[in-house]
């Protein structure tokens, strides 16, 4: 009896104390000692092209080629290759494609093509037009001594035609009209050929009524200094965070003899003739430098806010920006870097 009471007393296995979730969790000292692979480890494992990203860390720098003068491909037009300060470097020819025939015609055409392609729909749907309509009418019919017009139902006054007070629209523009005009491929290719041939010749470029000094070869080619003027200037920002880099760059243009252009350009704004001044485009600013670079959407920061100044890569470079209103012969700022990828153009 003894021993059966011993054995009813004593606890069984499966009624043993279950551990506690907190001896279980491991401590914060133990977890810090674990096998955990350190960041620092992490990012050296990195390869060399894929870099820790970071809020505000500064990209590296990218790298630009200089101009490669190819004798298989190059044009009988000789330019200097000039520093931001306009000193010459050497002379180099300028690509095949600066020796194109200028045809103004097809420049014309693929610049009314790209505007007219790039409107959109204005005027009233061709269903659902109530604009004058708003109104519950009838006719009432001949041979009551009145005029034959529509007349409100719960009144005498006429509505709805064109031809009342309040009426609707005689004929009124409509959006489903077809104002997009097609060019053929090959056409637009040779209108942006022939508009990049015609960045050479000065006297289209006077034409234009472009201001630059005596002398000046055209265009104006500058080393790949001018690919990194934004962030040279943002090096040398000020305690407020000012960095200078639209007053390098209208340095640097005036340095490059491009000046009274850009004082053209400044005091060339005027309010726009017509019913345009209402619609969102009250006044006309004339063109000024056009710069194309590789590191456009750097450069670009510098002068977005210099008047009539555009920056544009090679890749985007469209007859329009080359010729604004299809008149050929703007004055343009090209890098060397950039003028590689302008010898790949078709």
């Amino acid at each position: 009896m003894a021993d059966e009471k011993a054995k009813a007393e004593a606890p069984s296995p499966a009624k043993a104390e279950a551990p506690k979730a907190d001896e279980l969790r491991p401590s914060k000292a133990a977890a810090g000692t674990g096998t955990k692979k350190p960041a620092s480890d992490k990012a050296a494992s990195l390869p060399a092209h894929a870099g820790v990203t970071k809020k505000g860390a500064k990209k590296d720098a990218p790298s630009f080629s200089p101009y490669a003068d190819k004798a298989d491909d190059r044009s009988s037009i000789q330019v200097p290759v000039l520093t931001l300060e306009a000193k010459e470097v050497r002379t180099i020819h300028l690509p095949k494609v600066f020796g194109e025939p200028i045809r103004t015609d097809l420049i014309a055409r693929a610049v009314q093509a790209a505007r007219a392609n790039r409107r959109q729909p204005y005027g009233a749907p061709a269903q659902g037009v109530w604009a004058g309509r708003r109104h519950s009418t009838e006719w009432s019919g001949k041979g009551h001594g009145i005029s034959r017009v529509q007349r409100l139902k719960q009144g005498s006054g006429a509505a709805t035609s064109p031809n009342n007070v309040g009426g609707a629209r005689a004929h009124p523009p409509r959006a489903e009209a077809i104002r997009w005009e097609k060019i053929n491929v090959k056409e637009r290719r040779k209108a942006r050929r022939s508009a990049i041939a015609a960045l050479a010749r000065s006297d289209l470029v006077r034409a234009r009524g472009h201001l630059f000094e005596e002398g000046l070869k055209l265009p104006v080619v500058v080393d790949n200094a001018l690919e990194g003027l934004w962030r040279a200037a943002l090096d040398k920002k000020d305690e407020e965070g000012r960095t200078g880099s639209t007053g390098e760059l209208v340095r640097t243009l005036g340095n490059l003899g491009l000046g009274d252009a850009l004082a053209r350009a400044r005091d060339g704004v005027r309010v726009r003739a017509g019913r345009g001044k209402m619609r969102g485009r009250r006044f006309r600013q004339p063109r000024s430098v056009l710069i194309v670079a590789t590191n456009d959407r750097e450069l670009s920061r510098c002068a977005r806010n210099v008047p009539g100044v555009e920056v544009v890569s090679p890749s985007k470079l469209s007859t329009e920006a080359l010729a604004p209103g299809g008149a050929p012969g703007r004055l343009t700022v090209i890098t060397e870097s950039a003028l590689n990828e302008i010898r790949s153009l078709r």
